[in-house]
Parts: C-alpha cells; sequence; structure tokens
C-alpha cells in the first residue's frame, strides 16, 4: 500500500512513473517497433498536467488525507502579548480507489441525467436497441440501463481495474436479467422453423418395414404358368 506523502511528493512520485512514460516523438522505429520509453526520469506531460490547479483539486480528492500538527511555535522572546502565530500543520495524502470510484459515480449520476444522457446520439440508439426508450424514461430498467452505458462510456478513460469497480459498485442485477432473456428471445424469433407432417394413418398403425430385395423381386415374377403347390401334395389314395 501507498504511505502517507505530502501532495508535492506524491505527484513528483506520480509523474516519475513507469506506467506514465511515453515514447520520444517522431522517435525512429527499430525493426519496425517504435523504441520504448525510459522508464527512469520525470515525465514532463504528466508533470504540467498535474501542475494544473484544477487537475491538482481533482488529485487531491482521489487521495485519502490525515493533518499532522508540527511542534507549536515557540513563544515571543520579548514576552510581550503580541499575537501567538499558529500552530503549523502538515498535511499528507494517500491514493485511494475507493474515492476515486465515489468521485465517478458523482459523474455517472450528471451524465445519466435524462436532460444530458439525451444529448449523446449513440447512447440513446442503445437505449432504443435494447427496447428500453420509453416516453419518461421513469422506469427502474431504464434508469439502470442510463448508468451502465454512461459507465461505459467513462470507461473509454479509464483502466479496467478502476471501470470493474464503478460497474460492481452499481446493481445492475435486474438489467442483465431483462437483456438475457431479450437476447434469449431475439434469438428464438430468429431461428428457423421446422414444420413435420403427420401421417393420418400413423396413430392408428406404423407403416411396415420395407421389404428386402430378394422380397421385392419375387414380387414381380409371373407365375401364371407354374403348377400350384397343392399339385405337390395330393393326398394318398387308401389301401385297396
Amino acid at each position: 500500500m501507498v504511505p502517507f506523502q505530502p501532495l508535492s511528493d506524491l505527484i513528483t512520485n506520480a509523474a516519475s512513473l513507469s506506467a506514465f512514460a511515453l515514447p520520444e516523438a517522431f522517435s525512429r522505429a527499430t525493426n519496425g517497433k517504435t523504441e520504448p520509453a525510459k522508464s527512469e526520469g520525470m515525465n514532463e506531460d504528466i508533470a504540467r498536467l498535474l501542475a494544473l490547479k484544477s487537475v491538482r483539486k481533482v488529485f487531491r480528492l482521489c487521495c485519502e488525507r490525515k493533518v499532522i500538527p508540527l511542534a507549536p511555535p515557540s513563544p515571543p522572546e520579548n514576552g510581550g502579548s503580541g499575537s501567538v502565530p499558529k500552530a503549523a500543520k502538515q498535511v499528507y495524502y494517500r491514493p485511494s480507489l475507493e474515492r476515486v470510484v465515489a468521485l465517478l459515480q458523482t459523474k455517472v449520476d450528471y451524465f445519466s441525467a435524462v436532460e444530458r444522457f439525451e444529448q449523446f446520439d449513440h447512447l440513446v440508439r442503445g437505449l432504443s436497441r435494447d427496447g428500453l426508450l420509453s416516453s419518461d424514461g421513469a422506469s427502474e430498467l431504464t434508469e439502470a440501463a442510463r448508468r451502465k452505458m454512461t459507465c461505459d462510456h467513462l470507461g473509454q478513460w479509464l483502466p479496467a481495474p478502476i471501470l470493474a469497480s464503478l460497474i460492481a459498485s452499481h446493481d445492475f442485477a435486474a438489467l442483465s436479467e431483462y437483456l438475457a432473456n431479450r437476447t434469449a428471445a431475439t434469438l428464438a424469433a430468429q431461428a428457423p422453423v421446422v414444420t413435420v407432417k403427420k401421417d393420418n394413418k400413423a396413430d392408428a398403425k406404423r407403416k411396415a418395414p420395407a421389404g428386402s430385395r430378394g422380397v421385392e423381386a419375387l414380387k414381380k415374377v409371373n407365375t401364371a404358368s407354374m403348377s400350384k403347390l397343392t399339385n405337390f401334395f395330393r393326398p394318398k389314395e387308401g389301401k385297396k
């Protein structure tokens, strides 16, 4: 876990992380690959970004805060009754995933509101595709869908672990069940219909199996000129 640090030290460490290192502009590629960035040193782009007051304000909101009072100042040497200086204090910060998610939830609340959500055409088309584009937009499923799509929209600029934590902080169980049932119904409707013709006599008796080749050949034999089998089995004449 990252220890508590003064804000200046924390920003310096963040700007020097290798995760934020970028290849130099217009650098030549070696064997078709861009030269890797140096893992050491200060990333000037991140340093300039973190120097902005607005960015520093958000950076502090994403950190835990701890105030440590310093040693009280010495009393005046002349012993007069002048104003006593206030005791100094040092503020330390530490990055917090919980605070990051809480800050992102305020963004989700803001952008998922109906009047702002409808300004994004691709998000509105997503609601229509899922059959959740109601007139008032006040249903629980529609509201959950707006929040889920807002999370996915913000996820374009978020690392995967932070996006997963942001989605996990919401209850999308009912929405997931609805979308799963809708997908299953769509697939069932698109499946080809197979019709099986029933034989009217099938219920009465089953069809006899087809005969063998020998039996079928014997059926075609002309037996008109042949002697009947009874001619070969005449009764014996009685004894005289």
